[in-house]
């Protein structure tokens, strides 16, 4: 019996609906489910009362527990993280967009903080945001650095700590036979495989992408979609395919074909920490006053 499988059984019996107990947690309603009827295996109890689909009910043992563990969940939760930190009171966890960019410039950002906290220790957790998000409000990361544009949940605090400016791109493999055109723009790729990210990764890249061909009447007829940043910029550099958005997400750029998406000029990107449990404002603001050059 775990402390998620606990709270998601919770969620379920307040609200008696999977699908809006899924959304509250955000996961999926097959995963919530799944780790229901996990507990009721183990318990050997029915919590639920499933014979009527269209009005799920709590069983007399369901209830019982429901009543005892609503009233204790938020010190089950303070307790936890109070032992988490027994001995270590000084340590966060700090999750980072897997941008390369992003990753450098915390780099650089944390040897800062390191030299002004010489008893801060730090961990992190580099993945998409989805995935940090998701650690964020279970507890297992309390900061995440990213783009502002990846977040937008109104119960998530945040504050900017630095910007870029980035040109967005139409990048490919200098072999790939568009490659040795002088100029691109969106009409030229419909015919193309379009590589894009999942939105497991970036909630903010593919929409783009798919507004700018929509907003031009474009439509590309193959899209090809990654898990990470890695994987794509892997498949991109063998001549298979074409990426549109920031340069910045990969390391080898220089081995890459790159077209002005917009010739106009450089597009401004903040950079923001995000934080979940108030206690730790005062240190996302003291990371904003340390911005690195790379963020200026």
């Amino acid at each position: 019996m775990t402390f998620s499988q606990i709270e998601y059984f919770l969620e379920v019996a307040r609200t008696m609906n999977f699908h809006r107990a899924a959304e509250n947690k955000f996961i999926s309603q097959q995963v919530i489910s799944r780790q229901v009827q996990a507990l009721e295996q183990e318990l050997d109890l029915e919590l639920f009362d499933r014979s009527n689909k269209r009005n799920l009910t709590l069983t007399p043992a369901g209830e019982l527990l429901y009543n005892s563990w609503k009233e204790s969940v938020e010190d089950m939760k303070y307790a936890l993280e109070q032992a988490r930190n027994l001995g270590q009171k000084d340590r966060i966890v700090l999750g980072i967009h897997a941008i390369s960019w992003i990753v450098d410039s915390a780099v650089d950002l944390l040897q800062q903080i390191r030299n002004k906290n010489k008893d801060l220790t730090i961990e992190t957790i580099v993945a998409g945001t989805a995935l940090l998000e998701e650690e964020l409000r279970q507890g297992n990361i309390h900061l995440i650095l990213t783009f502002s544009s990846e977040i937008s949940a109104k119960d998530i605090n945040y504050c900017k700590i630095g910007s870029t400016k980035i040109h967005p791109a139409i990048m490919m493999a200098k072999s790939h036979p568009l490659a040795s055109r002088k100029t691109l723009d969106l009409s030229d790729l419909e015919s193309e495989t379009i590589y894009l990210l999942k939105n497991s990764f970036s909630k903010d890249a593919s929409r783009r992408v798919l507004r700018d061909f929509e907003e031009h009447n474009l439509s590309p007829q193959r899209i090809e979609y990654f898990d990470n940043a890695e994987s794509m910029e892997t498949k991109l550099m063998m001549g298979e395919g074409i990426c549109i958005g920031l340069d910045t997400m990969f390391r080898n750029r220089d081995r890459l074909k790159l077209f002005p998406l917009d010739p106009s000029g450089l597009k401004k990107y903040d950079v923001v920490l995000f934080w979940k449990n108030p206690k730790y404002q005062k240190l996302a603001r003291q990371f904003a006053k340390l911005t690195p050059d790379t963020m200026k």
